[in-house]
């Protein structure tokens, strides 16, 4: 639309808020200009970085993710690893999530939202570790006499245990 009343603008990515101003022109010189101040807004900033547990169990609930304010956001957009929810916080800096029984390692992120779109989204690496397999039959002597010492029970080795937690009679 160059040279005539009507133009189509395209803002770059580093436009500034001004004024944008026209007369119009003839051989005998500029008439006078009109002014039309424009506010450039921006895309969200960058996230800083996600605050939170980096290492959960499945089943864990009530695990608190935050990141710092988002210059510039009006929302936060946030995504968790397959079988984690977010139950409080949603569309803020600082969410609740729960892990279910099958949830999986994976990453969460987040970006900030505004008007003009959505910011460069942060991440945080999550490692979900599963509850031990069940525990195999226990072998051992099942009638005992008060006062036996040194009697010995014992499982085959479970699957994703680190230790063992016995209870008696």
């Amino acid at each position: 639309g160059t040279n005539t009343n009507s133009i189509t603008v395209d803002f770059s990515g580093t436009a500034i808020s001004g004024n944008i101003t026209v007369s119009g022109t003839n051989a005998c010189g500029n008439g006078v200009s009109s002014s039309f101040p424009v506010t450039v807004n921006t895309l969200p900033q960058t996230p800083g970085t996600i605050a939170g547990d980096t290492t959960v169990c499945q089943n864990d609930l009530g695990i608190i993710y935050t990141v710092p304010l988002i210059t510039g956001a009006t929302g936060y957009n946030w995504t968790l690893p397959s079988g984690a929810i977010i139950v409080s916080g949603t569309n803020t800096n600082s969410i609740t999530v729960d892990f279910s029984a099958g949830a999986s390692s994976g990453n969460i992120t987040v970006f900030g939202t505004n008007a003009c779109g959505n910011g460069v989204s942060s991440s945080l690496n999550i490692t979900i570790s599963s509850i031990p397999e069940a525990a195999g039959a226990i072998t051992g002597t099942d009638t005992v006499c008060q006062g036996q010492t040194g009697v010995t029970y014992s499982v085959p080795l479970i699957s994703g245990a680190t230790s063992y937690q016995w209870s008696l009679p």
